[in-house]
Order: structure tokens, then sequence, then C-alpha cells
């Protein structure tokens, strides 16, 4: 030993600054992030991707598209499109009844009031009287026909896709190829 230590007091020791971070609170923590991660997952696997939720709007979307066939039906002037919009009327009110028959049975809920309202395309309907006031409806209710036609058939797609009753697959696979059909025949107007 130091002679010089001998007979007086040793320093106090130091205290070390106590951390926030001990063993048991970062495992908490690690624990509580791995909860969030798997509790975010389940929502967004169950719920955002469900059929159900897609076959709510793809009725909402039938409805939609038979109310801008309704528009059509007065203020279309030239002949072809007449026919067009005949055919379509037939074929989307059948098939609109077909599938909505399936999705029934497949589990289909009753439709909220947002994903109705998300889906009634009211902007849609402004253009086709607008246009109607101006002298190009015709035009106009092509090009919204087409564009409805479309992403109508690209939410079948998709639930042809997420969904295992047979029914349901038989009724979009004979509706998304009339409304391909229709499409053609649009296109060559």
């Amino acid at each position: 030993m130091n002679p010089q230590f001998q007979n007086t007091l040793p320093p106090p020791p130091t205290k070390r600054p106590v951390s926030r971070f001990t063993p048991k609170i970062v495992l908490i923590v690690i624990g509580g992030i791995i909860a969030l991660i798997i509790a975010i997952s389940l929502m967004v696997l169950s719920g955002g991707n469900s059929p159900t939720n897609q076959m709510q709007r793809l009725s909402a979307r039938f409805d939609s598209l038979q109310t801008i066939l309704e528009s059509g039906r007065k203020n279309v002037q030239g002949a072809d499109l007449k026919k067009v919009h005949a055919d379509a009327y037939i074929l989307i009110i059948g098939d609109a009844a077909q599938v909505n028959r399936a999705m029934t049975t497949a589990g289909l809920e009753k439709i909220p009031k947002d994903i109705i309202a998300l889906e009634a395309d009211t902007a849609t309907l402004a253009t086709l009287a607008d246009a109607q006031l101006n002298g190009r409806f015709d035009t106009a209710y092509k090009k919204a026909l087409s564009q409805k036609l479309e992403s109508t058939m690209a939410l079948m797609r998709e639930i042809d896709g997420k969904t295992n009753s047979t029914a349901l697959k038989t009724s979009l696979s004979t509706a998304y190829d009339h409304f391909g059909g229709l499409l053609d025949q649009l296109a060559k107007l």
C-alpha cells in the first residue's frame, strides 16, 4: 500500500448515473414494438383486402353504372351509340343481378353508406349533364361508359382472384366477357 493514504479516508465512491434503459425496460419496449407490428399486419391482411369490402364496392359500382346508363337512355343521339347503349343496358342490368345474387350467396353484407357515396361517381354525372347542355353528349358518354366499364372489370378481376365461390367466379367471368364485348363495340365507334 501506498504510505501516503494511511490514516485517510478513502474517497467516497462516485455514483454512476442511473440509466433509464435497464434491460427490463428494453425488453418491454421491444415486445411492444413486435406486438404493434403483428397487430397492424393482422388488420391489414384481414380488413383492407377482404373480398367482402370489394364485393360491396362492386355492388355499389353496378348501381352507379346503371345510373349512367339511365342518363344515356334519354340523351344519346347517334344511331350506332344507341345500339351499343341498348346492348349495354340489357347486359349490365342482367349481369348486375346475377353477380349480386352470387355475391350475396358468397357472403356479401349490407353495403355501408360510405362505400355507396364513394362509388356514386357524381362527377361523371355532372360531366354528362354539362356535355348534354353543350351538345357533345355522345362523345362524353362514350368516354364515361368506357372508363366505368374498365374500372368495373378491374374490380371484378380482383374479386375473382380472392373468392373461393365457384358461382361467383362463373358470374364474374360472364360479366367480364360481356363488358369486354361492350368495350370493343365502343372502341369501334
